[in-house]
């Protein structure tokens, strides 16, 4: 009889050589006697997020995260799958979560940052710039470099026709990331 231990280093095998749907049988096969499996259940999330099945792979990770609530980064890759999934606000909390368990931990933070630019460039797109402006500036007290939230934060200025507190938002966007173009472009269009 082959050990869980054992059919799950064939699974992981067969997902790192390309074969998921083999490897999705074989975690369907762990869980069927181990229903509780975390490792298998988070596998087989991977498996379902690879293949587009967003919302199966979120209740499986839903499910580990019943099993066990203590693993931070079960709740920072059921954030990323509800971000994919555009369930924003959701996602913040699943990352704040992992956040609260993991303190500290770069990745977690800066998945976090950009949540929360994506969260108010939405809503920016959308229409909504005092919503946008607010969780911008909450972004910018946090983290006063991030680029995009700085040239977002000009756009909205600019939108307010403050054209030279927009400026002085694209020159600073600029001179964090001076690779970028949208920074520069936009300068030139509050001259």
């Amino acid at each position: 009889m082959t050990s869980v231990r054992e059919l799950l280093e064939r699974a992981a095998t067969c997902r790192q050589n390309g074969n998921a749907d083999e490897a999705e049988q074989l975690c369907r096969q762990i869980l069927e006697q181990y229903p509780a499996h975390i490792k298998t259940l988070h596998m087989l999330a991977q498996l379902c997020c690879g293949k587009g099945q967003l919302d199966a792979a979120a209740h499986l990770l839903e499910q580990a995260i019943g099993y066990d609530a203590s693993q931070p980064l079960l709740y920072a890759e059921l954030g990323l799958v509800r971000w994919q999934s555009g369930q924003l606000v959701s996602a913040l909390e699943s990352i704040d979560k992992a956040l609260a368990l993991a303190p500290g931990q770069p990745a977690l933070i800066k998945h976090r940052r950009n949540l929360c630019y994506e969260m108010a460039h939405t809503a920016y797109r959308q229409g909504h710039q005092k919503v946008a402006e607010r969780q911008i500036d909450q972004l910018l007290e946090e983290c006063s470099d991030h680029c995009d939230a700085v040239n977002l934060k000009g756009l909205i200025l600019k939108d307010r026709a403050d054209f030279s507190a927009a400026r002085e938002c694209f020159i600073r966007a600029r001179s964090i990331c001076p690779d970028e173009m949208g920074p520069l472009h936009s300068i030139t269009m509050c001259k």
